[in-house]
């Protein structure tokens, strides 16, 4: 089985349409983007389709959607995470929804996840909340490592949609290659991952990605038609 995860909440209105389509939501919290509105009826429709709901906190820059890194304190960092977290506990609570993971979002998923530092800060907050949300993050990173010396559950993540570097990590999205629009391609990188444990680089090199979650972005222009056709082939037997 392929566990399909999508960034959503994040102003495109797409979630319904994504929705039935993935097994778990990852739902903007009000940083890069999203507010309880949209928290809200995130939440209730991954309810309706029995997805797993998980928390997508990023910097709070809604100029660069989260994807530029902000030089924070400590003390500021701490701040924006445990209030984005906070507040998203508290509508979750409302709705009587059961929070399953968290995923950072943008660069600040990117900062944390290779800083010793920074991924040290993420789960001592995280502590405050939680001692078995499921952390999404990238395999074998810094971050993979410092949550599970703290107890946490870690699902290494792929990106049916994003083209890699051959150091394993996504390709730049300043790159014209970074995004996969094409839904057949997208099923051909995702399914050589599945099969070999490796992912082909952009330069033709396997580099090896164990991953337990593929990530479909919610802003990309063709999720609907790659999560389409990733689920008839799916269906067809085609894994």
């Amino acid at each position: 089985m392929i566990n399909i995860n999508c960034d959503l909440g994040e102003g495109l209105n797409l979630a319904p349409q994504l929705m039935p389509m993935i097994d778990a939501a990852n739902i903007a919290c009000g940083g890069h983007a999203g507010d309880n509105e949209t928290i809200s009826s995130c939440i209730q429709l991954a309810q309706e389709n029995e997805v797993l709901i998980g928390l997508h906190p990023g910097y709070p820059d809604r100029e660069n959607f989260g994807r530029k890194t902000m030089e924070m304190s400590t003390l500021d960092l701490w701040d924006t995470l445990a209030a984005q977290i906070s507040n998203f506990i508290r509508i979750a609570q409302e709705f009587k929804a059961e929070i399953h993971h968290i995923k950072l979002h943008g660069a600040l998923y990117h900062d944390v996840a290779y800083d010793e530092g920074l991924s040290r800060i993420f789960i001592s907050v995280l502590k405050n909340y939680s001692s078995d949300w499921v952390i999404f993050c990238p395999p074998g990173s810094v971050l993979a490592e410092t949550g599970a010396r703290a107890g946490y559950p870690i699902w290494g993540e792929g990106f049916l949609d994003r083209n890699y570097n051959d150091d394993g990590k996504l390709l730049s999205r300043i790159e014209p290659s970074a995004m996969i629009r094409d839904p057949e391609l997208a099923w051909n990188h995702a399914e050589h991952i599945i099969r070999t444990g490796k992912v082909i680089s952009v330069s033709g090199t396997e580099v090896p990605l164990m991953v337990d979650t593929f990530c479909v972005h919610g802003d990309n222009p063709k999720a609907i038609e790659i999560l389409s056709y990733i689920r008839n082939q799916m269906k067809d037997g085609k894994i």
